[in-house]
């Protein structure tokens, strides 16, 4: 394996640079948040009309790292999140929008396969960072900074994984985010600044391997807008705040899409699906099971679950 599949991070520094820990560094202390005081997202979700219960907060594990905790006793079947429709993150594939960035960001995920779904999204997170004044700021400045996946190991733990399947999907993804990452640098280099996607901030594989991890280990398939049928999209989306429950096969908690009667928009709510025990970490269930996706984009190791980095 080439030193260059490393994809040490050193992109996007008008903002934050991107470090990318090999696993085992990742594993010995919690990766920091891209800014080290970010906005309250308990109070910017309730700000844009969503629902927080009084009881959830944002707390550091000892075994989990950050997430959302129970301060006290919720009855079963309360809300404890509610998002309402314009808060989570979705890539808009459509050429509706009349910006010309919003036009460069499609033409680019073009390029994507769709088995790498995760960096169309990826790309759209990509340009919300980079953007002055995002909406979703507050929400992306309190994402991970590294990410202990496969793709960022060392050369030689890829080669140790030892699961020809699992290798295979790694070193493909490494060399897509490579190859991705030149063709960003020509597609780019001749852009106006407005029509530049990034606000014309470089962005290289290792920024593309960050986007991609944190989609692909948060986002959520949703139901989308409404076919001529009647049937709906599934469109893969992330969801603030509601993405830092845990994963777990024995959950307290239970995710569902609603549509209010009152303006048939749609609502993502958590609710608790059995009697909490106080001070008890938020927790929903781990659909994807053991399958290459959450190899390649959950690290796992004995010592606990930590979203968006590891699971157990």
């Amino acid at each position: 394996m080439s030193s260059k599949m490393m994809l040490m991070a050193n992109s996007l520094t008008h903002v934050r640079p991107l470090t990318c820990a090999t696993a085992a560094a990742a594993a010995a202390v919690y990766p920091s948040r891209l800014v080290a005081q970010p906005p309250d997202l308990i109070k910017w979700v309730k700000i844009e009309g969503g629902f927080v219960h009084k009881s959830i907060k944002i707390a550091q594990g000892d075994s989990f790292g950050l997430g959302l905790v129970a301060s006290e006793d919720i009855p079963k079947g309360s809300d404890l999140i509610a998002l309402p429709q314009h808060i989570p993150l979705k890539f808009d594939g459509s050429s509706s929008e009349s910006e010309n960035s919003h036009s460069a960001l499609i033409k680019l995920a073009q390029h994507v396969p769709e088995e790498l779904w995760a960096m169309k999204l990826g790309l759209k997170l990509l340009q919300e960072r980079a953007r002055k004044g995002s909406f979703w700021w507050p929400y992306i400045s309190n994402l991970p900074e590294t990410y202990s996946v496969p793709i960022f190991f060392p050369g030689e733990d890829i080669k140790n994984l030892q699961y020809a399947p699992l290798l295979y999907q790694v070193n493909k993804r490494c060399r897509f985010l490579l190859e991705f990452g030149k063709i960003l640098k020509h597609e780019l280099e001749n852009l106006k600044p407005d029509d530049h996607p990034f606000s014309c901030q470089d962005v290289d594989s290792s920024a593309l391997g960050w986007a991609m991890s944190a989609v692909s280990s948060r986002a959520f398939r949703l139901y989308g807008g409404k076919r001529p049928d009647g049937t709906r999209s599934n469109v893969p989306m992330m969801l603030p705040l509601i993405d830092m429950c845990n994963h777990s096969f024995d959950p307290n908690a239970e995710i569902v899409q609603e549509e209010a009667n009152s303006d048939r928009n749609m609502l993502v709510k958590v609710f608790h699906c059995r009697c909490s025990v106080q001070c008890s970490c938020i927790s929903r269930i781990l659909l994807m099971l053991l399958s290459l996706p959450l190899l390649l984009f959950l690290f796992f190791l004995t010592g606990g679950c930590r979203k968006g980095d590891k699971a157990k």
